[in-house]
């Protein structure tokens, strides 16, 4: 890099240097070395005075002096460049100018001329305003700045678009695996902050967001990380989260990142039921309608797996927040819709599963879930209490358009039993 510096130099050329994931090999590597000792953790040797990775950057860093004219860099996570110190302190970071948001993602007018050029090109039979109402309620909702754009994300509309030109139908995976990030960097954000950890996912599951006092704006350490000091800045930069509608206020962006979150939290809480597992879990349900089926093999081969100490803090988002990750991850997304937190007429319902119109499946279904939990511990009385209050919540939905429809009342008594009806 040294000799490229100079060879341009001695010419009077200039190098516009663009380094796209920078950070994709350290994050890889505070993760394996997260236990290791700090003269064995290979991470913060490289990143030390005289470690390659550093180096390359101290070469880039003195070459802003003859050549090397601009420099720009993306990454994920703001700690190696904090991790190296003075090794290039020139930088700007432009993640939060306004100026800069809209090159993160799509807007809904560039989405919109998008499919419109899509649908003037191709012989498309799909519904095209159903493809726009699709690709903002699974791809929309990033927001960079607190008075930024809400954008698509690119990525995952280009997949779902691609899927549409090349078979006239949605993806049957409404999300490009390519696009996970490990459970593991996120885990790791987590750091031993087990109090801090349970507190921010009880909150995200149950409110797809949460209140932050943090400018967001910070550059941290992977100590930090350690410690848990960061988990709100650490979820914001993993995508996790973004802006809200009030600055002191963060969200997940869409129900594709919401299911990602509850795949990476079951798996930071030990909880990993295979394909298999789950898709026995669903089986009658998918094929006969059988409902009672279906929450008798959650509670049995789900809820009971879980430690018993786990249900002290767990609260009613737990339970349907985790069903309906069984359930998104089960039913395939061109024949069934699968959403929570449904709007009816008659208000919000945690869970509302449909077979789409014309598609041929097994069994149809159109079915609204209500639930609701006690502690473990909760006396007869105030389980049968709760029972009939997810009952009252749960028929009221039958109704106008949705009469016909069935609905789902169960109340879960943390592992130990649960009462259910249907409606």
């Amino acid at each position: 890099m040294a000799n490229v510096i100079n060879l341009v130099a001695t010419y009077g050329g200039k190098l516009f240097i663009v380094i796209d994931e920078y950070d994709s090999l350290t994050n890889a590597m505070a993760i394996f070395y997260q236990y290791a000792s700090e003269e064995e953790n290979e991470y913060l040797n490289i990143l030390r005075s005289g470690g390659f990775f550093r180096g390359f950057f101290e070469i880039v860093k003195f070459g802003t002096a003859t050549s090397v004219d601009k420099v720009y860099i993306t990454g994920i996570l703001p700690i190696t460049i904090a991790d190296m110190n003075s090794g290039y302190n020139i930088s700007e970071w432009i993640t939060f100018n306004k100026k800069y948001t809209n090159m993160l993602g799509f807007t809904y007018p560039e989405t919109e001329n998008l499919v419109n050029e899509i649908y003037k090109d191709y012989d498309l039979k799909t519904n095209k305003t159903e493809v726009l109402g699709t690709l903002k309620q699974y791809y929309d909702g990033y927001k960079f700045h607190k008075k930024g754009e809400h954008l698509f994300n690119p990525m995952m509309t280009l997949y779902f678009l691609k899927n549409l030109i090349e078979n006239d139908e949605y993806p049957d995976f409404l999300i490009d695996d390519n696009l996970r990030i490990d459970y593991r960097q996120i885990a790791i954000i987590f750091g031993n902050n087990t109090e801090g950890r349970n507190e921010i996912i009880n909150e995200i599951t149950e409110n797809k967001g949460l209140n932050f006092s943090s400018s967001l704006n910070v550059s941290f350490k992977m100590n930090n990380y350690k410690n848990g000091d960061y988990i709100i800045e650490g979820l914001y930069y993993s995508g996790i989260l973004t802006y809200g509608n009030f600055w002191s206020n963060l969200k997940i962006p869409n129900i594709v990142t919401y299911n990602m979150a509850l795949d990476y939290f079951k798996e930071i809480n030990n909880f990993t039921p295979t394909g298999f597992q789950i898709s026995r879990i669903i089986q009658t349900y998918q094929a006969i309608g059988d409902v009672n089926n279906l929450i008798e093999n959650f509670f049995e081969k789900i809820i009971k797996k879980f430690p018993g100490d786990f249900f002290k803090n767990a609260n009613e988002s737990f339970y349907h927040g985790l069903l309906y990750h069984v359930l998104w991850n089960t039913f395939t997304k061109n024949i069934y819709e699968v959403l929570p937190e449904y709007n009816f007429p008659t208000g919000r319902a945690d869970i509302m599963l449909k077979s789409l119109h014309n598609a041929v499946v097994q069994h149809e279904l159109h079915d609204v879930f209500e639930i609701k939990q006690v502690p473990k511990k909760a006396t007869e009385s105030e389980f049968e209490l709760q029972f009939e209050k997810v009952k009252t919540q749960a028929q009221k939905h039958l109704t106008g358009d949705y009469e016909n429809w069935r609905a789902i009342a169960v109340c879960f008594r943390g592992n130990k039993d649960y009462k259910m009806q249907v409606f």
